[in-house]
């Protein structure tokens, strides 16, 4: 079982009361795995530009007719993590005003179901 630093929603390292770096393990882990992949932009990491979600299939685009790449770039994203073995579901919810679209999906990560959502700008 991998345990790792528990960051918070801007992504920042979060603390306990005493100052000490907060851990995550088990299911929480596995989608916070799952959530810093697909809100990098494949090419941001210069150590492996192929990581993260190819943002450019959705910048620009009209809602929802290009949702089927937009789910295939969210699926090749998912891919990358190899702890994942299937995507069970993808559901999106646009939200035109913010330009953000709510992401909730559920993975089979290890034999284990885990599911979480994430927004991401469009």
């Amino acid at each position: 079982m991998m345990k790792t630093f528990k960051l918070n929603e801007s992504g920042d390292l979060e603390f306990d009361g005493q100052n000490s770096i907060r851990m995550v393990e088990g299911p929480d882990e596995k989608i916070q795995s799952v959530r810093l992949l697909i809100s990098t932009n494949q090419g941001e990491w210069f150590l492996n530009t192929g990581h993260g979600l190819d943002y450019f299939v959705m910048l620009g685009q009209k809602w929802p007719a290009n949702e089927e790449e937009i789910r295939a770039a969210f699926i090749e994203a998912f891919q990358q993590e190899p702890r994942v073995e299937e995507v069970l579901s993808l559901e999106f919810q646009y939200k035109r005003k913010e330009r953000r679209l709510k992401v909730a999906f559920q993975l089979r990560m290890n034999g284990e179901e885990v599911e979480g959502e994430e927004e991401v700008s469009v």
